[in-house]
């Protein structure tokens, strides 16, 4: 058996024993964290079994069916390499938000959804080592120099 890949969905089955009732209740934002587990062994597998760009493409459907009079569409939590591929040919932009000192937890390195993020080469790094508010200007800057033509590799909230 290959843990990277069931290890989330024998976590979710350990709970569902624990608490069968979460069996017969529908997910909503309210009760996302008990299924959280699941729903990203749903993700990892059918990227990894059904089809690399299963997510991407119903986004970029998605994206192509979306209100014409807005101009910014944004896709956040890219964490496969051909999700990056895709947005990339769609003529999208790969912005990373970093922040110092956080490091990744040695599950995520390990974790089929996690496991290849790193791969991913930003176009874009917004280093984000300042409050909220530092972080929502360092967007608006990013936002207004990509339509100039004119965006910088790497951004400070600060």
């Amino acid at each position: 058996m290959r843990p990277n890949l069931y290890g989330k969905l024998f976590s979710y089955l350990k709970t569902a024993k624990q608490n069968p009732a979460i069996l017969d209740k529908p997910i909503t934002i309210k009760n996302l964290a008990t299924y959280r587990t699941l729903l990203q062994w749903l993700g990892g597998y059918f990227i990894s079994k059904i089809n690399k760009n299963i997510w991407y493409n119903e986004l970029m459907r998605r994206v192509d069916n979306h209100d014409g009079t807005k101009s910014l569409v944004i896709v956040c939590g890219v964490r496969y390499p051909s999700d990056a591929t895709t947005i990339k040919k769609r003529g999208g932009k790969i912005i990373a938000v970093q922040r110092p000192g956080i490091k990744a937890k040695v599950s995520d390195l390990t974790d089929i959804n996690e496991a290849t993020r790193h791969i991913i080469r930003p176009d874009h790094t917004i280093l984000n080592n300042g409050k909220s508010k530092d972080l929502q200007l360092a967007a608006e800057n990013i936002w207004r120099d990509l339509g100039a033509g004119k965006a910088k590799s790497r951004y400070t909230a600060a």
